[in-house]
């Protein structure tokens, strides 16, 4: 079984242990799986090690000091290149099952799902009402992704 695994995530902490526990176990019950990881963030599937490249300072100036209502135009159109991204690899090879680990304004995944008929297996580990380090300004648009 082919499977196309996506996360969104820096990949550190608890996560990058998640995410290398995922991503090696699948090929022990006989999937092949193809991660598409964030720029600047690897996963070398074969070594199961996990390293992130160092974020730009831009990058990083803005997550940490701009303005809530911008990072969430960000984290939407995030999806635009993960669109542009999982349509490029299913011309290379078509999986038979989409893995997505749930991030907050994201829906690509289950775009390109409906779109080619292929099955989305969602991951969800918090939903929109729960607690965040950043509180949301378009928590409307985010509960209707979500659902």
């Amino acid at each position: 079984m082919k499977i196309f695994y996506h996360h969104r995530t820096q990949g550190r902490w608890a996560e990058r242990k998640h995410i290398r526990g995922m991503v090696s176990g699948m090929p022990r019950l006989g999937c092949d799986v193809d991660v598409l990881d964030p720029p600047g963030v690897h996963l070398d599937t074969q070594q199961g090690q996990h390293a992130s490249a160092p974020r730009s300072k831009t990058l990083a100036l803005i997550a940490e000091r701009g303005p809530q209502a911008f990072f969430e135009i960000l984290e939407l159109a995030y999806n635009i290149y993960v669109l542009l991204r999982l349509g490029l690899r299913l011309k290379k090879s078509a999986p038979h099952l989409i893995y997505e680990r749930d991030a907050l304004f994201s829906f690509a995944g289950s775009l390109v799902s409906r779109i080619y008929g292929i099955p989305l297996f969602l991951e969800v580990n918090d939903a929109t009402v729960a607690r965040r380090s950043r509180p949301l300004v378009n928590k409307a648009l985010a509960n209707k992704i979500e659902r």
